[in-house]
Order: structure tokens, then C-alpha cells, then sequence
């Protein structure tokens, strides 16, 4: 029940901030500015073609580091069925568990595809998303540092460059924490709950199978490798939506804010960062004199775009879930 609420408050959130861009919207008569936008889309709908592929790009590149991370446990899925568990994951994230339901979801399915392994597959689904995010953050702060200059030149970038540096010192702390259980280990309470209870011994399961790929280079280097490679096939997509739109932004503009706009948009305040990540773009496409019915337009159709993959991963679901069914009726 505390669970339902927190989704419908969340929800509540996500609409109350775009029911307001809206209101602005409608109140400086510029609402059909935003429905000419989505009249160039359509004559433009090759590039949108291009950004929905792109975006099928970055669940496979998802999928091939989860499946990365599975092998290096032992854990011996075919591709095809860790590609399909993850467009599970991704539907469950966009419809029905709120921000964090797919890792849940993708979690429990995986679980059930191993016996003797159950907490190591559940560590993989975490140390997919940490590694994921850890590589976000590392990407805003280097364009940051890159386009010092630029993002001294207006409010709104100068509050973005603030915002990256937080990000960069709440990632060295994740990272710290995540890391730190040699240094918890001296504490005897928490050695002692580790050692004498049975979700302190998953836990410690789950901790050796985050070192057990760290301590290997080649798992590192190719997780964070394919990290990047979705990230920049993420605004690669926007840029394409960009061209959709007629927007004069390049794919180094778009570089520049769209790490960010991703890093806002992955904060757990609203389903899927629905309005969070509208309100972002609005701010910071500011910047490159971007009017706001267009980042709008570019926003809402990037979520589009997600809830598109979203709903096959619905239908991936509904596919595997039949199948489940028929395994357990010939067991």
C-alpha cells in the first residue's frame, strides 16, 4: 500500500510540474507554437526513425553489459534471454513499479534462472545500474571541465556547472561507500550482523560479486566502455529528434546538456522523469536560445520514444511470461 502511494505521489509530481509548463504555455499564447513543432516532426520523420533506432541501440548495448556482468558470476544465460529480461526491466520501469521496478523486476526474473546463485544474479542487477550511473556522472563532469567556459557564460549553465560538482562529489561518495565494507568490517556490530544472519551473508555475497568484477580489468574496462557507448547513443537519438524539429543544435550542443538532462531525469522523484526531465530541458536549452514550446516538444518526444520501447518490452514480457507458463504446465 506505502508503495502504491509513493507511486501515485511521485506521478502526482511528475504531472503537477508539466500541468504548470503547460499553464505558462497557454498563458503567453504559445501552445501552438509547440503544435507547429509537432507538424515539422512529421514532415521530418525520418530522423525520428533514426532517433527510435537509437534508442533500440542503447537497450542492446544495456543488455550486452548486464550479459557481461551474468557471465563474470557464472551465470550462463543466453544473450537472447538477458537482452529479453532487460526489455522486461524497461517495461516495468515505465508502467507499473515506479522508478526503480524494473531493476526489481529484472532482479526476481533473473533469480529464477539460476539455483545456486540467486544473490550473485540479484548483485548484477545493481552493479548494472551503479556502473551505468558512476559512468553518467563521469561524463557530465568531463564536458563540464571541457566547456568550463561555456557554462561560465550564462545563469543557467553557471547553477548546471554547480549541479555537476555535486553530482561528482555524490558519485566519489557512492563509490567510497559502495566500496567501503573493509573498513565496516572493523566495526564489530557490523561484522557480527554480516556474519551471523542470513540476509548479512547475502549481502556479503553480493559485495564479492561487485569485486569479483572490479578486481577484473577487461569486465571494467568493457562495462564502462558499453556505458558510454549508450550514453552518447542517447544524445545521439536527441540529436536526431533535434533535426525533427528543425532545432539549431548540434550533436556537441547536445552533448553538452543532455548528460545532465539524462542525470535529472534518472533522480527517482517522478515515474520515468516525467516532468523533471521536461523542466530541465526547458532551463537549460535556454542557454542555446532554444524557445520553450521546442525543448518541450524535444522532451516529450524523447519520452515517447521510451515508452515506445517501453510497451515492446511489454510485449517481450507477455511472450516470456507465456512461455513460463507453458514450462511449468509440462513440469
Amino acid at each position: 500500500m506505502k508503495k502504491h502511494a509513493a507511486i501515485i505521489a511521485q506521478l502526482a509530481i511528475g504531472i503537477g510540474i508539466l500541468s504548470v509548463i503547460f499553464a505558462r504555455l497557454h498563458r503567453e499564447d504559445k501552445l501552438s507554437e509547440l503544435s507547429e513543432a509537432v507538424q515539422t516532426c512529421a514532415t521530418n520523420w525520418p530522423y525520428l526513425v533514426v532517433g527510435l533506432i537509437s534508442f533500440a541501440v542503447c537497450l542492446f548495448v544495456c543488455a550486452w553489459r548486464w550479459y557481461i556482468l551474468l557471465k563474470q558470476q557464472g551465470i550462463a544465460l543466453p544473450f537472447t534471454k538477458v537482452h529479453a529480461l532487460y526489455y522486461l526491466g524497461h517495461f516495468f520501469n515505465a508502467f507499473l513499479l515506479g522508478a526503480t521496478g524494473g531493476d526489481v523486476a529484472k532482479a526476481y526474473y533473473v533469480s529464477k534462472e539460476t539455483q545456486h546463485s540467486k544473490a550473485e544474479a540479484v548483485a548484477t542487477v545493481l552493479i548494472d545500474r551503479l556502473i551505468g550511473l558512476l559512468t553518467l556522472i563521469a561524463l557530465c563532469a568531463i564536458v563540464a571541465m571541457v566547456r568550463y567556459e561555456f557554462f561560465m557564460q550564462a545563469p543557467e549553465t553557471r547553477n548546471a556547472l554547480k549541479f555537476t560538482a555535486l553530482l561528482f562529489l555524490g558519485g566519489i561518495g557512492l563509490l567510497v561507500g559502495t566500496l567501503g565494507k573493509p573498513w565496516l568490517d572493523k566495526w564489530p556490530l557490523f561484522s557480527r550482523t554480516m556474519n551471523a544472519t542470513a540476509v548479512g551473508r547475502i549481502l556479503d555475497r553480493m559485495y564479492a560479486a561487485l569485486h569479483a568484477c572490479i578486481r577484473k580489468p577487461s569486465v571494467a574496462i568493457a562495462t564502462v566502455a558499453l556505458s558510454l557507448i549508450n550514453h552518447i547513443a542517447i544524445i545521439f537519438g536527441s540529436y536526431n529528434i533535434g533535426l525533427a524539429l528543425d532545432l539549431n543544435l548540434t550533436f556537441w550542443d547536445q552533448l553538452i546538456v543532455f548528460p545532465l538532462i539524462n542525470m535529472i531525469a534518472a533522480v527517482p522523484i517522478t515515474p520515468s522523469g516525467i516532468g523533471t526531465r521536461d523542466a530541465a530541458a526547458v532551463y537549460l536549452l535556454a542557454a542555446f536560445d532554444v524557445a520553450e514550446p521546442h525543448a518541450i516538444a524535444l522532451s516529450l518526444l524523447l519520452y515517447g520514444t521510451l515508452m515506445f520501447w517501453s510497451l515492446v518490452g511489454g510485449v517481450v514480457y507477455a511472450v516470456y511470461a507465456a512461455k513460463a507458463g507453458k514450462v511449468q504446465a509440462a513440469d
